[in-house]
């Protein structure tokens, strides 16, 4: 701990005083700091006061800043906290000093919603070009960074559709699959956050892949095992073949995903359609995902189907749909929360925000005040992931990798979470 306010400390009086190029609607700059990490990166924090109110309102924000023309080896990475998505839960430090035994890590913060109970992220996440998870809202906003390394902020669309062939013959074909790698229904029944028992109701037909576990985990309806080598690309189509049909009970937590299978795993009216399948059967699986994404190397979101939300459109806030609110909302939109943000600029650079919460100080903010200071940030598009005591920043300084803030609030320490972005230097 005591390294932590040490570091902290550093951070504040490396330029403590010096106000930055910036300003803030309806805030005073009280002190500020700009480090450079790396060529292109800079680490930036703000001590804010309301020029007006109470001081009660006073505020402190975390920059990662990222010019990628000053730096051609800077890349996006999607971490996921476990072996796989199933129980998936890793402070997002864990996941950076993990990551950083194959790649340089310079910063990282957490990722994406995820289900609090069994672990796992509830939208996309797209790791080295395999899609590992796909949630159940098309609509929703997601982040990442195609192959020549610039960043993306938009809506992946991502699909799957299910073809069978039995000798040739067309057994079933453009039959949509519900979600990839997301747990089933039926399991969810105290699931938190609360959206996450209305996302998978509609999970009808699923596809499980050695990304997910060992295990679906699943009770009821059927699942069919399929032997096949290839993996969920964007706008390929994956080959298999039937080997058998089970149907899972309490006792067995599922169907097993041995290596060189896969799951495809039925409740409801789809499971009829899935018991027609026999050994044998061929199998087609093909991932449509809209032309902006379709050389993504990276996409962390869409874990709520408001999609994130997204804060910043074209340089202007976005509207807040009230139609897509949750029951959780109220709390989460209109009251002060830590907040972790992917932000573009116009002019192809980006950045992480971090607003603190959860301290003496610095009690974070609604997301509406969050959308005007990214756009004092310059900010042309902003996407919104996890917030509250998830919310976590860390970066690379004098050789290590420091948490940069603490959103717990109390006495607990890092949040363990679902998945993390990380800003890595390539070889």
């Amino acid at each position: 701990m005591l390294k932590h306010v040490l570091f902290l400390i550093a951070a504040w009086m490396l330029l403590a005083g010096s106000a930055l190029a910036q300003d803030f609607t309806g805030y005073r700059i009280l002190r500020s700091s700009d480090m450079e990490i790396e060529a292109g990166v800079h680490y930036r924090t703000f001590e804010l006061t309301p020029v007006s109110g109470p001081a009660g309102q006073s505020q402190r924000l975390f920059l990662i800043d990222v010019d990628p023309a000053q730096g051609a080896s800077l890349r996006l990475q999607t971490a996921l906290g476990g072996d796989g998505i199933h129980g998936a839960f890793m402070k997002t430090s864990e996941m950076a000093e993990r990551a950083a035994s194959q790649s340089r890590v310079l910063a990282a913060v957490n990722g994406d919603f995820f289900d609090m109970r069994t672990g796992g992220p509830l939208g996309y996440l797209l790791r080295n070009g395999v899609w590992l998870a796909l949630g159940e809202f098309p609509e929703s906003w997601a982040c990442g960074m195609d192959q020549e390394g610039h960043p993306l902020i938009g809506q992946p669309k991502a699909r799957l559709l299910l073809k069978v062939l039995r000798e040739g013959r067309v057994i079933l074909e453009n039959e949509p699959i519900d979600a990839l790698n997301a747990p089933r229904s039926d399991d969810s029944r105290s699931s938190s956050p609360q959206n996450a028992v209305v996302a998978r109701a509609d999970n009808q037909l699923v596809l499980y892949t050695q990304d997910y576990g060992t295990r679906t985990y699943t009770l009821g309806g059927v699942e069919v095992v399929l032997d096949s080598e290839d993996e969920v690309r964007s706008n390929r189509t994956l080959q298999a073949t039937v080997r058998a049909i089970e149907r899972p009970d309490k006792k067995d937590k599922g169907t097993e995903i041995s290596p060189g299978t896969l799951v495809l795993s039925a409740a409801e009216g789809a499971a009829e359609k899935l018991a027609a399948l026999r050994p044998g059967d061929q199998v087609e699986i093909y991932c449509e995902v809209s032309p902006e994404f379709a050389d993504a190397t990276c996409a962390i979101g869409g874990g709520r189907p408001d999609g994130g939300p997204l804060l910043i459109q074209n340089g202007e806030k976005n509207d807040l749909e009230p139609g897509k609110l949750l029951s959780d909302d109220v709390t989460y939109f209109y009251r002060r929360h830590p907040r972790t943000i992917f932000a573009t600029r116009a002019d192809g650079t980006y950045f992480f925000l971090l607003i603190e919460g959860n301290r003496s100080g610095s009690y974070g903010m609604p997301l509406e005040w969050a959308q005007q200071a990214l756009l004092d940030l310059g900010a042309w598009t902003a996407l919104n992931l996890d917030g509250g005591p998830s919310s976590t920043m860390i970066v690379a300084w004098d050789g290590r990798l420091r948490l940069t803030t603490d959103t717990t609030g109390g006495d607990r320490r890092e949040t363990k979470v679902g998945s993390a972005l990380l800003l890595t230097l390539t070889p």
